[in-house]
């Protein structure tokens, strides 16, 4: 916004900070020179159990799963769950959700509205201590009353295993069932968050073919309705099991266009891939996250303007762009738009080319290279 200083020096050093934060709360997960989980990194800047007085973490990312459970023979019957309702941060999808929804992976949409209306049906791995019988597996035999001998006999310790029961409880297949559990979406005072962080968890799949079948074919909607409220989808990450690279939504000089960053790739510069917003959406190879801002509330649109008036106030003559002035008209765009719209609510002026990004070759389908 200044033009004072080296872009790269500036991120260096903010995301030198967070590193030097992460390492410090959790010794041995971030190491110098060592890979690290990125979604793990991801996860504990956003939570808000870590930044304890900011009041807003939670309205930004926070939502709330409740859990039912009830036993597989008898499914008309909840039971006191283990855990009623938790709070989150990170919207975690798995596999074995589609399957259990008996949806395909493209199906994205259909899934998250069943899961905050009807709930998804999960296998909790718990046992039903209801339906186990309460009794031992093995009835020790009665020991026997024996006579007082006249003379004490000498004792010979002989090889022999000791066996110690205890109260055994039978688990076996004729009476073991399993807990079945229903996950909601739950939004505090109905009122979804500004952002959804959204991960598939991969790492929970052993063979390879059925975790690429996952990564590749999830096919992410450009628009997502979700609680009342229109998600737009502005930002993808990938990962191909030690590199991690991301494309987003940027507004630059009144245009918003798909760019590619990719430290592996074009010299670590970003590159712009598409100057159509929607395809960032769809499949793609190598996904692992998303993110999707929401459509703003009048009382969030009071907010963040003023906010954004404090920014305009604390720099009269910016030499850049003042940042977030079209963060709002970013979320109303279509699929196929190509200038961003207008947005009379915001201050009007001469918007400059961004200097955030050098210039680099355009590519209508780039070919992303991993290591």
């Amino acid at each position: 916004m200044t033009m004072a200083g080296s872009l790269g020096s500036i991120l260096s050093k903010a995301q030198g900070k967070f590193f030097d934060m992460a390492k410090q709360a959790y010794p041995g997960r971030f190491n110098p020179g060592v890979f690290a989980s990125c979604d793990y990194f991801i996860k504990i800047l956003l939570d808000p159990k870590q930044h304890p007085k900011n009041n807003h973490l939670c309205n930004l990312f926070g939502f709330a799963i409740r859990r039912e459970f009830s036993c597989e023979a008898h499914p008309d019957i909840k039971q006191a769950p283990l855990a009623m309702e938790q709070p989150h941060h990170v919207l975690t999808i798995s596999s074995n959700m589609f399957g259990k929804a008996r949806l395909s992976y493209g199906d994205v949409g259909k899934l998250l509205t069943l899961w905050e209306t009807d709930g998804v049906p999960l296998h909790s791995g718990c046992v039903c201590k209801s339906c186990l019988e309460l009794k031992p597996l093995f009835k020790p035999p009665t020991p026997t009353k024996k006579k007082k001998q006249a003379k004490k006999t000498q004792i010979t310790r002989v090889a022999s295993e000791v066996k110690v029961l205890t109260d055994y409880i039978n688990i076996s297949g004729a009476n073991q069932h399993y807990l079945l559990e229903h996950s909601h979406l739950h939004f505090p005072d109905n009122l979804p968050p500004l952002h959804l962080n959204i991960h598939l968890d991969v790492t929970s799949i052993q063979e390879e073919t059925r975790k690429r079948n996952f990564m590749d074919g999830t096919d992410w909607p450009f628009k997502l309705t979700l609680g009342g409220y229109v998600y737009t989808l502005v930002a993808c990450g990938f990962w191909n099991t030690f590199h991690y690279w991301g494309k987003v939504l940027q507004t630059s000089a009144g245009m918003t266009d798909v760019w590619l960053h990719n430290d592996a790739n074009n010299h670590g510069y970003a590159q712009l891939i598409n100057r159509v917003p929607g395809s960032i959406a769809g499949k793609a190879p190598h996904t692992i996250g998303y993110c999707t801002p929401k459509t703003w509330t009048p009382s969030e649109t009071q907010f963040i303007g003023e906010l954004i008036e404090k920014i305009q106030r604390d720099n009269p003559k910016p030499v850049g762009e003042l940042p977030f002035l079209q963060a709002r008209a970013l979320l109303h765009l279509s699929y196929g738009s190509v200038a961003i719209p207008h947005d009379p609510t915001m201050p009007q002026g001469s918007l400059p080319a961004s200097h955030s990004i050098p210039p680099t070759t355009s590519h209508s389908n780039p070919q992303t290279s991993t290591i």
